[in-house]
């Protein structure tokens, strides 16, 4: 009889163990609840312990020994929790900004001529635990994300250019964490006086988690998780139309007329995968990670929808997470080494026949990426396109070659294959219908960069 009650203690010490180590492991996002549940776990395990002693089915001693682990991490997560977070002008996470970032960034908007069409574009944050790191990127990534959210108000439209969050993190809560939190301190930190858009980058769905299991190069309890559309769609609160946009039914990509400034900007999904198509592992066959480019659904309603009733005194510019042309570095399907882009030049000819009046007959027969569209711009007629502005690369570029401005930026996020110190890169993009130009004003290490469109 005292064997068996002492083999079921030991059975509710593990199982209270075990849920202390996931509640700090994982990363509950929801700090009441996390504080409430160590509480209780808190209270419960001081109950077993009455019980025990009244029982006498253990010595104090031994009792003492068992719980040295249990109770030290109770104890360090409620430190944790009760830990004071250091806040500036309605910043939620990391620090606030310098006196030294301050006055740039006031310099920077002082610049900035409020009959030009503003917007501030930050892209390549790469929040969270990096892959190419052994430090957590986000102690730099929210200062330089605060750092940005200081134009709110300043400017017309904030835009975050996608691979927000780095989703390296082994375990899946920890990735949606990550994506929450940039999403949440993005959107919901400050007064939102200017408009907030967040884009879908390549690293955002945790697909590099995935890739690395089934190369064997990371060992992982079972297969990553991978965010499908509909789960990042909800995180940056597509369906709600926070700012009155146009969407496809809750889908990221987005666009929105502003009269009063006369353009148009559309906000594309670069990272349009089939994740409905699965392999027997249970995850996508396609892994946003490499795989990139566009989908039938939304070039159409690219080419039918954003595109059409665009009046003839406005501009458009579009933004996405990768650039417009294919890279010289593409690879077929059977390699993982570098990214593959699907249907670019679909793309491309939209964007053409857009600026041109033209129409065309558009068609791709890739697997799982098939096309088979219109476009018909002959009644709208030649419309102004000031550029398509995106990051991915990790660096600052730009080409014509294209027919159009192809704008490449710098990652926030200071890293080229390693990392490079912690030096913030954003910019400022101000729309001069007047003179036709594009003018970015950088900040960090970003510089300033005219463009004639």
């Amino acid at each position: 009889m005292i064997a068996k009650a002492d083999g079921d203690i030991k059975a509710k010490l593990v199982e209270w163990e075990k849920l202390i180590n996931d509640l700090i492991s994982k990363g509950n996002s929801d700090l009441d609840e996390y504080n409430q549940r160590l509480k209780l776990a808190e209270e419960n395990l001081a109950t077993l312990l009455k019980e025990v002693h009244d029982a006498g089915l253990l010595t104090q001693a031994d009792l003492d020994v068992a719980l040295i682990d249990i109770k030290k991490q109770i104890e360090d997560g409620l430190t944790e929790l009760n830990k004071q977070i250091v806040v500036g002008d309605n910043i939620g996470i990391g620090k606030d900004v310098t006196a030294e970032n301050e006055n740039a960034i006031v310099n920077i908007i002082a610049q900035l001529d409020p009959n030009n069409f503003n917007i501030g574009y930050i892209t390549d944050n790469h929040g969270g635990l990096c892959s190419w790191t052994t430090d957590y990127s986000d102690k730099y990534a929210y200062d330089h994300l605060n750092n940005f959210l200081k134009l709110d108000g300043n400017i017309d439209v904030m835009i975050a250019g996608g691979d927000n969050s780095d989703c390296w993190r082994p375990s899946d809560p920890a990735v949606t964490v990550d994506n929450r939190r940039f999403d949440t301190q993005f959107l919901f930190s400050t007064d939102n006086q200017s408009d907030k858009f967040i884009l879908k980058g390549n690293h955002d769905d945790g697909s590099v988690r995935t890739n690395d299991y089934r190369r064997g190069t990371r060992k992982f309890e079972s297969v990553p998780h991978v965010l499908r559309d509909s789960e990042f769609n909800k995180m940056i609160a597509a369906d709600q139309l926070l700012f009155n946009e146009k969407r496809n039914n809750g889908k990221s990509y987005f666009y929105k007329d502003y009269p009063n400034k006369k353009v148009r900007v559309i906000g594309l999904n670069s990272n349009d995968t089939p994740d409905d198509i699965l392999l027997d592992d249970g995850e996508p066959k396609y892994l946003g990670v490499w795989r990139m480019g566009y989908r039938q659904e939304q070039l159409d309603w690219l080419a039918n929808v954003a595109l059409q009733n665009v009046p003839e005194d406005y501009t458009t510019i579009i933004f996405s997470h990768i650039q417009a042309d294919i890279p010289s570095y593409e690879n077929d399907e059977n390699t993982a080494d570098h990214d593959t882009h699907r249907n670019q030049d679909i793309l491309i000819q939209i964007i053409k026949d857009f600026m041109a009046g033209s129409s065309s007959s558009l068609t791709s027969n890739i697997e799982d990426y098939e096309i088979n569209l219109k476009t018909n711009f002959v009644t709208q007629g030649k419309r102004n396109f000031a550029g398509y502005i995106h990051g991915h690369e990790h660096v600052e570029n730009a080409t014509t070659d294209l027919g159009f401005n192809n704008i490449g930026c710098f990652a926030s996020y200071n890293v080229r294959g390693t990392y490079l110190g912690n030096t913030d890169a954003w910019q400022t993009i101000s729309i001069d219908q007047t003179n036709r130009k594009l003018i970015i004003k950088g900040f960090g290490r970003a510089t300033n960069r005219t463009f004639s469109y």
